[in-house]
C-alpha cells in the first residue's frame, strides 16, 4: 500500500472509531434511537467498505503469486501439473519480469513498470468499481426491524474489531461488558475485566446502562 492510501486508510478507520464510540457513548446515556442507529449505520458501512477493500487486495495478492510460482517454475525448467498451461505460462513468461532466482519481492517493484501491470490494475479498478453498492440510506446497512440498536452496536465492533485487531477503547470493553452481564456470563470474560463485570452484574438492571457510561469515563481517564 502507498503512503497516501495508507494514510487514508488509517484515516478512514479512525474516522470509524470515532463514530462508533460516540453511538455507543450515546447509547449508555440513552439518546435517541435514531440518531445511535445513524451514526452506528456509517461507521458500519465505512467498516464493510474497509473489509471488502482488504479482500479485494488479498485475492489480487494471491493470483499475483499463484502467476509468479507458475513462471518462475518455468523459467527453472518445471513443467505445470497440466501440460495444456505451458502455452499460456510462456506467453505470461514472455512479458513478466521473472527469473529462475527471483524472489517475489523483486518481482513486484520491477512489476509496477510493465504494461502488464497496468493493464491487471486497470482490471483491479474495474473490478472495485463492479462491486455492489452498500445502500446509502441512513439504516440500510441493518435494518431496524431486524435489529436492534444494540444488535447494531455489538455487531459494528465485531466488525471493526476484527479489522484491526484491537478494541475500539474504552467504549469497546464497556459495551462487552453490558453484553456479558446481559447474558449472565460474565466468567467468559477475560480475567482482567471479570472484576468490572461483577460490578455491573450487581447493579440493577434499569440502572446498568447509566452505570456503564460512568465506567467509559472512569477508564477514559485511566488511559490518559
Amino acid at each position: 500500500m502507498s503512503q497516501p492510501n495508507a494514510e487514508v486508510h488509517l484515516t478512514k478507520i479512525a474516522a470509524a472509531q470515532r463514530q462508533l464510540g460516540a453511538a455507543i457513548r450515546m447509547f449508555f446515556a440513552e439518546d435517541d434511537d435514531p440518531w445511535i442507529r445513524r451514526i452506528a449505520s456509517t461507521a458500519f458501512r465505512a467498516i464493510s467498505e474497509m473489509q471488502s477493500e482488504r479482500l479485494v487486495k488479498a485475492a489480487a495478492n494471491h493470483y499475483m503469486k499463484s502467476v509468479f510460482n507458475s513462471v518462475r517454475d518455468y523459467r527453472r525448467g518445471k513443467l505445470p501439473e497440466y501440460p495444456g498451461d505451458v502455452p499460456w505460462i510462456a506467453g505470461v513468461a514472455k512479458r513478466l519480469p521473472i527469473g529462475p532466482d527471483t524472489s517475489f519481492d523483486q518481482y513486484l517493484k520491477a512489476l509496477g513498470n510493465t504494461d502488464l501491470a497496468k493493464a491487471l490494475r486497470r482490471k483491479h479498478k474495474l473490478a472495485q468499481s463492479h462491486r455492489p453498492k452498500v445502500d446509502r440510506g441512513a439504516d440500510a446497512s441493518i435494518p431496524a426491524s431486524e435489529f436492534d440498536t444494540f444488535a447494531l452496536l455489538l455487531q459494528s465492533l465485531a466488525a471493526y474489531t476484527d479489522l484491526v485487531k484491537r478494541d475500539v477503547g474504552p467504549e469497546g470493553v464497556v459495551l462487552s461488558l453490558f453484553d456479558h452481564a446481559l447474558n449472565d456470563d460474565v466468567q467468559r470474560l477475560p480475567e482482567g475485566l471479570q472484576p468490572m463485570g461483577v460490578r455491573l452484574m450487581q447493579v440493577r438492571p434499569e440502572e446498568r446502562r447509566a452505570f456503564c457510561a460512568l465506567l467509559i469515563d472512569e477508564l477514559d481517564a485511566t488511559t490518559r
